[in-house]
């Protein structure tokens, strides 16, 4: 499970701070846990030595909130793609040698509070990866 940073806001009622309403300050904050992070992809091989991979993702997307306002932002499932290059080298008896990069991009949503007061955005995410790996194919 992997957990984004926390977005927080106070926000403070112009009619109290004038003196002509009795609202407190209300203290806001949202964060997400990314969770069934699954990836389907197919590799093909260019050469016997250079490969593609090209896949699509999907993950779920729980919010986790504190809201003095009372309101709610539903949790959702959101898509993205990875792809890639790279380069693997076998030995006849079994032994294997890889370096792949990897480039991900995620889907961004907007979400709307159930007061329907607020909006928040997760912003599309991107990221790259490099790999090294050895091991042994039976």
């Amino acid at each position: 499970k992997l957990s984004t940073g926390t977005s927080s806001r106070n926000s403070t009622d112009l009619g109290a701070a004038a003196g002509v309403s009795t609202e407190p300050p209300a203290d806001n904050a949202i964060s997400a846990e990314i969770s069934n992070y699954d990836t389907v992809y197919a590799t093909v091989n260019i050469t016997d030595w250079l490969f593609v991979k090209y896949g699509t993702l999907d993950m779920d997307v729980k919010t986790t909130e504190n809201l003095d306002t009372g309101s709610e932002y539903g949790n959702f499932t959101t898509s993205g793609t990875v792809w890639g290059v790279g380069l693997h080298h076998q030995t006849d008896s079994g032994f294997f040698g890889r370096v792949e990069w990897n480039d991900t991009e995620i889907d961004g949503k907007s979400l709307t509070s159930t007061n329907a007061d607020n909006t928040v955005t997760l912003k599309e995410m991107t990221g790259t990866t490099a790999k090294v790996s050895f091991g042994k194919a039976f």
